[in-house]
């Protein structure tokens, strides 16, 4: 909310036009909207259109790639709509702009009849087509580079495709059935390998039960779902990281930013009609009580002495929500346990805490050195309650811990990570230099501004290696780029960082639009960030110090790839001092170049990121059997010599802090995530990188 306010603030003429328009939407106070859609898509163009850091002319150029977007989005692999239904879309191709200007549903409308119409069709033909075998001694390919691929000519080549698309399934499954077999009988010279009809029948059935799931799930999406895909791809016409979140969607959102759920602490899976707990989360209501299991189903759900509510059959979302609630409230479930028998099993709904997505810590032991390491997953924070943890406090915590221990150098590990909170972002970058700027920040019109650590202190002053790769984005490429501009660290990772240099605040659309349904929110993005040397990290990234390469270095995985990205470009340079505590940076840097180059490790992967895109590249598959097993082969072939990336294991030693070493003591389920996760570690060859460059670097 505070964020909220300060956009506000630094906008008040743009939120004065906006509550001037949004006055004229205000229809329906005290009652349900009965235009919801409409009253959604009018102010949600209204906000993208006066707050947007750099809006887009709502003409013929933006009505055609909505279209485009919004077809693929809805048909991706052009299964469902025939060109006599494009046909009847067409005409509207030119007529977007006009109708979101006016709240003018027509198009969508007419989409959505058509493919739930299409829907329904091919929900009995996919069952009959999967009545007797195909035939596997045909020559034929699926080609699946659906982007230049037409719309099928009618329903009979339609049908053609999806038996295709169903044969493939198949095929797959009797070759993975196959060489089950093949191993069963290297082991045990006895085993009877099973005929080829056997396992045709049974691949069938899997590919029939595969597609149950599919269909189920799609006629499960109501209109309101599919309405929040065409509001959704409208505003990411504006660009990758404005999306409009549907009232589900938002609490989600909420939710991964925080890194805590309420609830009772199990994970859910859907299949068929039933709601299957897949796992239970150590910690929770769930856990304590003993009382469910994974492969339980549950039927019932109850609030409190409320009557039991029937989930049989109920969306996963909507289950879900019933079964979360409110915290310190009482949630009775309806189980069939795995042995058949039914229970009814009460609990007291808890804050989840999903420490997956909280920072933690290692001691990595090198030559009777400690370094110390940080695996930080997102700039975490909980903007609804600010006295809950965050990324930063974390971080703080973790290397005290660190150094309690008498580490000598630190690495803190962003792989992976997509950003969060950009104040996590500024206040981690001040625990490693004194006062100074971190990042700057540029609203649209506006000169560009500072945003610093003004506090002295340093809580490390140690050598610092920060890892990276192409998933590193947002508030990580802001630390990273900081650290790499004051020459505070050394940056090892991919070729660059993923190129995201905006910022966004989700702001709800019933601030500006009184209706009495929850129309959701939107993610908009408001600012630009820019290093401290004044390049934007939008598209181009944080370029690695050392770069090591990466299995998915040749793949389009980039900002710079993403259709309707911000541009690149400059603001003047921050007055900032460059750390000079370092006697050898640039000859560690050096040496670190050179020993990724000397590396048979990672030039295999240079090898294996070629072959990867080879492969992403053709779309072509073989539907005969015989073809298709001898492409297998070939891939399988290719792929063996990789096969030692997959067996690499480092010459580093993994221990918890004294701090953690007390807590696992008193608790196995945490020893068990600690031990597994230093087993992970052992693969990591990144890693190792990190600490040859670590006792390297020479302080002052």
């Amino acid at each position: 909310m505070q964020q909220i306010i300060q956009f506000m603030k630094r906008n008040y003429k743009y939120i004065v036009l906006l509550l001037i328009v949004a006055f004229g939407l205000w229809s329906f106070i005290g009652q349900k909207d009965p235009f919801k859609n409409k009253t959604t898509l009018e102010t949600t163009h209204m906000i993208l259109e006066q707050g947007h850091y750099q809006p887009r002319a709502i003409n013929d150029v933006f009505s055609e790639e909505l279209y485009t977007d919004y077809l693929e989005a809805i048909d991706p692999s052009k299964r469902f709509f025939t060109q006599e239904d494009i046909a009847k879309l067409t005409q509207y191709k030119l007529n977007l702009d006009n109708q979101i200007v006016y709240g003018d549903l027509t198009f969508f409308e007419l989409s959505y009849k058509l493919l739930t119409k299409r829907i329904a069709a091919y929900d009995s033909i996919y069952k009959k087509m999967l009545e007797k075998p195909f035939d596997y001694d045909k020559e034929a390919v699926l080609n699946t580079d659906y982007d230049n691929i037409a719309y099928a000519k009618n329903i009979k080549e339609l049908q053609k495709r999806w038996k295709k698309s169903m044969q493939l399934m198949t095929i797959s499954r009797i070759y993975t059935e196959e060489q089950e077999d093949d191993d069963k009988l290297k082991k045990d010279s006895t085993f009877v390998k099973r005929s080829f009809e056997e396992i045709e029948k049974k691949a069938r059935k899997g590919t029939l039960s595969s597609m149950e799931d599919f269909f189920i799930s799609l006629k499960e999406q109501e209109k309101d779902d599919y309405f929040a895909i065409y509001n959704n791809t409208m505003a990411e016409e504006f660009d990758p990281h404005t999306s409009y979140f549907a009232p589900r969607k938002k609490k989600q959102f909420e939710a991964r930013m925080s890194g805590k759920i309420i609830g009772i602490g199990a994970r859910l899976q859907k299949k068929k009609d039933y709601i299957h707990i897949m796992e239970i989360i150590p910690g929770g209501p769930a856990w304590k009580s003993k009382q469910l299991e994974a492969g339980d189903i549950i039927l019932k759900v109850a609030e409190g002495a409320a009557e039991p509510l029937d989930v049989v059959g109920m969306r996963l979302d909507k289950a879900i929500e019933y079964i979360k609630g409110k915290k310190d409230t009482e949630v009775r479930l309806t189980i069939k346990k795995v042995d058949g028998t039914i229970e009814t099993i009460s609990m007291i709904r808890e804050v989840i805490e999903l420490e997956e997505t909280f920072a933690k810590s290692s001691i990595i032991i090198k030559n009777n050195r400690k370094i110390g390491f940080i695996k930080l997953p997102s700039f975490y924070a909980d903007f609804s309650d600010r006295s809950r943890r965050d990324a930063a406090s974390d971080v703080k915590k973790e290397i005290k811990k660190l150094k309690e221990d008498n580490i000598e150098g630190l690495i803190l590990d962003l792989r992976y990570n997509g950003g969060g909170s950009l104040r996590a972002a500024v206040d981690m970058g001040g625990f490693f230099i004194e006062k100074g700027p971190i990042v700057q920040t540029k609203y649209r019109g506006k000169k560009a501004k500072t945003l610093n650590d003004n506090d002295p202190s340093i809580l490390w002053d140690g050598s610092l290696v920060i890892l990276v790769n192409e998933f590193s984005a947002s508030a990580s490429e802001i630390l990273a780029a900081a650290m790499q501009d004051y020459k505070r660290a050394i940056i090892i990772g991919s070729k660059q960082t993923f190129g995201k240099g905006t910022v966004q605040r989700v702001i709800g659309l019933n601030d500006y639009a009184n209706s009495s349904d929850d129309l959701g929110a939107l993610k908009l993005t408001i600012e630009k960030f820019y290093r401290i040397n004044g390049s934007a990290t939008q598209i181009e990234g944080v370029k690695s110090d050392i770069r090591t390469p990466d299995r998915l270095d040749e793949l389009e995985v980039y900002e710079r790839d993403m259709e309707d990205a911000l541009p690149f470009d400059k603001v003047p340079k921050a007055d900032y001092k460059l750390w000079d505590k370092y006697k050898n940076y640039d000859a560690v840097i050096a040496a670190g170049k050179n020993s990724i180059a000397n590396s048979a490790y990672f030039q295999l992967i240079r090898k294996n990121a070629d072959f990867i895109k080879a492969e992403q590249e053709d779309y072509i598959t073989p539907l005969a059997y015989k073809a298709y097993k001898t492409d297998m082969k070939r891939i399988e072939r290719i792929a063996k010599q990789f096969d030692t990336l997959d067996t690499y294991k480092n010459d580093l030693i993994f221990k918890s802090t004294s701090a953690d070493l007390l807590l696992i003591a008193k608790d196995s389920i945490l020893k068990t995530k600690s031990d597994n996760w230093q087993k992970d570690l052992k693969k990591d060859m990144y890693l190792e990188e990190a600490v040859k460059a670590i006792l390297a670097l020479k302080t002052k």
